[in-house]
């Protein structure tokens, strides 16, 4: 019986149709949540809405999956949402989309790797596999379906073509003071809360997961002394397609070139090239 109530979920997210709109917010049936109230996101733009949606099944999928008495994938999705790396995560795997699974984890569940994870597990069977399955599918489908294409693992989302365009996810991240974030405003970029107190690995943690939010981000800089230490260590544990540089945006202002932009610093410091 649970199951097919999951194979039903399964059915009805891959129905799921883009924009999501007060026309079509209540249709979407998701296991663990009761209908879903438009009122309560009206003002959120829709990448803003995709994000809460999924927010909210990732935390109350817990529930329903411990209710079903479905130890691995409960398990196995508490450390997924946990905001903490979990590195002493213990499960026996009895099958082998649960081996990849677990080998997903220790990669620390890398978004890029999502669609592959959910290759291997289309053909799942047991109400463990299945229901993690489910979940993973549901994630997929509402992180930046805009920067996937059509099919991709039998999903076939509808995506307003008017407003397919990817210049709208934000391509920069930046780590700075708040009292810097006007300076990077309409720049294609998005800006985080982090100084030089700040632990190495409480930045990678925060870094991780708006790269998770938005596959676009290519470029990472840090802006604040000593960056350089932060700079290699992010280099070390993020993807190579993703440059990361250091920014100190006062010393730029003070030194160099009077005849470089300010980008053109940028760019030489990311690429190691001379603009002419």
């Amino acid at each position: 019986m649970l199951l097919g109530q999951l194979f039903y979920y399964l059915k009805t997210i891959d129905e799921v149709k883009f924009p999501i709109d007060a026309s079509n917010l209540s249709d979407i049936e998701l296991a663990g949540l009761g209908k879903l109230d438009f009122e309560d996101f009206k003002d959120l733009s829709e990448i803003e809405l995709k994000r809460k949606i999924r927010d909210i099944f990732s935390s109350n999928y817990s529930n329903y999956l411990k209710l079903n008495k479905l130890d691995f994938a409960n398990n196995f999705w508490l450390a997924l949402t946990s905001p903490k790396k979990n590195n002493n995560l213990r499960m026996n795997a009895n099958t082998d989309f649960q081996k990849r699974l677990l080998e997903w984890q220790k990669n620390d569940f890398s978004i890029l790797d999502l669609k592959d994870v959910l290759e291997e597990g289309r053909l799942a069977l047991s109400e463990e596999d299945v229901a993690v399955f489910y979940g993973l599918t549901v994630i997929y489908k509402f992180t930046n379906l805009d920067n996937f294409k059509k099919n991709e693992i039998g999903l076939i989302p509808e995506i307003d073509q008017k407003n397919k365009d990817l210049k709208e996810e934000p391509q920069i991240l930046v780590l700075t003071k708040p009292n810097k974030f006007p300076l990077f405003m309409n720049l294609n970029s998005i800006c985080l809360s982090v100084n030089e107190e700040t632990e190495e690995k409480e930045i990678l943690d925060k870094v991780q997961y708006e790269i998770q939010e938005y596959a676009s981000i290519s470029l990472v800089l840090v802006d604040f002394k000593d960056s350089q230490r932060v700079v290699s260590f992010l280099q070390r544990h993020l993807p190579t397609a993703i440059l990361v540089s250091s920014l100190d945006l006062e010393s730029m202002q003070t030194s160099g070139n009077k005849n470089q932009t300010f980008f053109d610093k940028i760019v030489k410091q990311t690429l190691g090239i001379r603009l002419t």
